[in-house]
């Protein structure tokens, strides 16, 4: 909210006026305030005047001029000297400029960004390198390698860096083939410890449009070269491979510890190292050394990992050969092998968490005793909660729940993950949810049967997601109200009576309204510049003749907002 603008007045009979305004400035309208706009305004004339006369005395001390007059400037006694002293103007001085830091040199775009040099070597595909430093050895990447670099880029059309692995102080580490064509076809041509400079054309990068539109220039440093696993032997399972009733077959390659297994609600670390049916190697979690996922068992996508972890023991290696159908189907997402897969697993770690409740009794359809609502949503109470409050349409809710179909296969739950879910009331959830949720308090948990219409239909588009009647146990644990805005505090200008201004005193012309003006010059001398100056005349009051009358003292306030 904009914080309201604030002029406090003070001084005058002891009091403060506090003159508020939202947007513009206050109108003064009362006589003391237009004899502090007065004094202000002599003030501001007698600055100026100084200035002008400290400049007239610069231009004539140039001309050579000997005593510079002063003006008359009017003293005390009304009347005016040539010797009153002019105040010189302040000298105002600027805070030193800080230099700017100079940019980093390693990310400076070289002179030649923009076209490669006559020397550099150029390529059929009309990629162009050039050799900045030589490495060692005769081994070269081929495009299934992964390999650790260094590198700097930028947009050859105007040295634009776009990134660089020097920023984050560690190197890049990827396959050769999963980068754009230009790279992986530059890299094939270095050896290890060499320093090469690349002018990639469009068509070898990201094309012309985007961010990355247009020719790159990439300075490219290799640091290590790391070939892909072997192929294995077998492509197929050999006889003695161990088979489930999925079609899911194993070997163990290397015995595990202890006798526990996890189950389908266990937390698991693991690696994974897996190629196509044909031999072709896919992927490794090894590559890079990154940090080792921790994973809820339950949320493995692929579902031969998620049957065969659970036939493993701690520290365990074992190759599986896996179906289609418990793989990426025939029409994976980009990036993953479609058709069946071979993947060597290492289980390194596993702990087990809460598991989730059976599915009820109750499950295939809701009981005599539920509550049916017209839209179809039926619930019955399974503990009571406390209260009478029941979420609004602007909260939020943090509950656990989990979810049956009317087989009683679960299909999810937040009880494993030991986190509450959070569900805003105005929307993003399934409406069964939505309008199950208004009827329940703080504490309590109710069953739900929720109709196709109002969760993810008979036929759900989404692959995997559950379909036609679906139970819910939902526990709401905590109701969040968005917090109350605060209340607009306007400042009340003190409501001061204003009489109509009287004629100027005929014998005395500098006395308007019962208020004496004070002379601006005058300090601490007389009438005859010499005598000690006459006490000050007390402030106008309520008894006191003038055309203001003054209310009691009000209180200061130092600040008045608006939020």
């Amino acid at each position: 909210m904009k914080k309201s603008k604030c002029r406090i007045l003070s001084g005058f009979v002891g009091s403060s006026l506090i003159l508020s305004s939202f947007g513009e400035e206050p109108k003064v309208t009362d006589q003391k305030g237009k004899l502090e706009n007065a004094l202000a305004a002599v003030e501001a004339a007698e600055k100026n005047l100084a200035q002008a006369q400290a400049a007239l005395d610069a231009e004539l001390k140039k001309a050579g001029s000997g005593q510079v007059p002063k003006p008359p400037v009017k003293n005390g006694t009304g009347t005016t000297s040539g010797d009153q002293k002019v105040v010189p103007p302040v000298k105002q001085v600027k805070p030193p400029v800080q230099p700017k830091k100079p940019a980093d040199e390693r990310f400076k775009a070289p002179d030649n960004v923009a076209k490669a040099p006559d020397n550099a070597v150029k390529t059929e595909s009309g990629l162009q390198t050039l050799v900045l430093k030589k490495g060692s050895g005769k081994e070269k990447p081929t495009e299934k390698d992964s390999v650790k670099v260094h590198f700097t880029g930028w947009k050859a059309a105007d040295g634009t860096m776009f990134d660089s692995s020097l920023k984050y102080n560690r190197p890049a580490d990827f396959v050769l083939k999963k980068v754009f064509k230009g790279l992986t076809e530059g890299l094939q041509l270095m050896v290890i410890g060499e320093k090469r400079r690349m002018w990639i054309p469009a068509d070898l990068a990201f094309g012309d449009k985007g961010n990355l539109a247009g020719d790159l220039t990439i300075d490219v440093e290799l640091l290590e070269i790391n070939k892909p696993p072997a192929t294995p032997k077998n492509l197929t399972a050999p006889q003695e491979a161990e088979s489930t009733e999925s079609g899911l077959k194993s070997v163990v390659l290397k015995k595990g510890e202890g006798d526990a297994s996890p189950s389908k609600f266990s937390e698991v670390s693991f690696h994974f190292t897996g190629w196509k049916a044909d031999g072709e190697f896919w992927q490794t979690s090894k590559e890079g050394n990154r940090p080792l996922p921790k994973l809820a068992l339950d949320r493995v996508i692929v579902k031969g990992w998620k049957e065969g972890l659970q036939l493993m023991k701690k520290g365990e290696v074992r190759r599986f050969w896996i179906p289609k159908e418990l793989t990426f189907g025939d029409k994976p997402p980009r990036g993953f092998p479609e058709g069946d897969i071979i993947c060597d697993l290492e289980l390194v770690d596993f702990r087990e968490r809460p598991k989730p409740p059976e599915a009820p009794a109750d499950v295939a359809a809701p009981p005599a005793d539920a509550i049916k609502l017209d839209s179809g949503l039926a619930y019955k109470v399974v503990k009571k909660g406390a209260g009478t409050k029941k979420p609004g349409p602007k909260d939020r809710v943090e509950v656990h729940y989990t979810g049956w179909m009317t087989d009683g296969t679960m299909f999810d739950s937040s009880i494993p993950r030991e986190k509450l879910f959070t569900v805003n009331m105005s929307g993003g959830v399934i409406k069964g949810w939505l309008e199950g949720l208004k009827v329940m308090v703080e504490g309590e948990k109710t069953r739900f049967w929720i109709p196709a219409e109002m969760a993810y239909g008979d036929q759900p588009s989404r692959p995997g997601a559950p379909y036609g009647m679906l139970v819910f146990d939902i526990e709401l644990v905590k109701i969040i109200s968005p917090k109350p805005q605060r209340k607009r505090i306007e400042a009340v200008t003190p409501p001061i009576q204003i009489n109509p201004r009287p004629k100027p005193n005929a014998t005395n012309p500098e006395k308007s309204g019962g208020v004496e003006k004070k002379d601006p010059v005058q300090k601490e001398q007389g009438d005859d510049g010499n005598q000690p100056a006459k006490p000050a005349q007390p402030a106008p009051s309520e008894k006191s003749t003038g055309s203001v009358k003054s209310l009691p003292e009000q209180p200061v306030e130092r600040s008045v907002s608006s939020e």
